[in-house]
C-alpha cells in the first residue's frame, strides 16, 4: 500500500482543516524505543501531546501453545505485553494527562 492508501480514509473523517493525521513506524520493545517514538509524535505536532494513545501495537505467531519454542514464548510476551506496558509507562511520564 502507498502512503495515501493508509491515510485517505482517515483524512476523510477530518472535522477541521487544522487536524493533522500522521503515522510513525518505530520498534516499541523497550522503554527507550517507546520514548523515542512518542517524542517523535510530540515533535511532529508542535510539542503537543496526543489526546489519546491506543495500545494495540504488537505481533503474534499463530500456533498451538504446546508447539511454541521458548524463544517464541518470550517474543510473544515481548510483543503482546511489554510493547503496551512500555508505551503506557512512557505516556504517563511524558503526558501526565490524556487517555491511554
Amino acid at each position: 500500500m502507498t502512503d495515501g492508501q493508509f491515510t485517505k480514509p482517515i483524512q476523510s473523517a477530518r472535522q477541521s482543516d487544522d487536524q493533522k493525521f500522521a503515522y510513525y513506524s518505530y520498534s516499541l520493545t523497550s522503554a527507550k524505543e517507546s520514548q523515542e517514538a512518542l517524542q517523535a509524535v510530540i515533535t511532529g505536532h508542535n510539542g503537543e501531546t496526543p489526546d489519546a494513545v491506543f495500545l494495540c501495537a504488537g505481533g503474534s505467531k499463530p500456533k498451538f501453545f504446546v508447539e511454541m519454542s521458548e524463544e517464541e514464548l518470550v517474543q510473544g510476551m515481548d510483543m503482546g505485553y511489554w510493547v503496551q506496558a512500555w508505551t503506557a509507562w512512557v505516556c504517563f511520564l511524558l503526558f501526565r494527562e490524556g487517555r491511554i
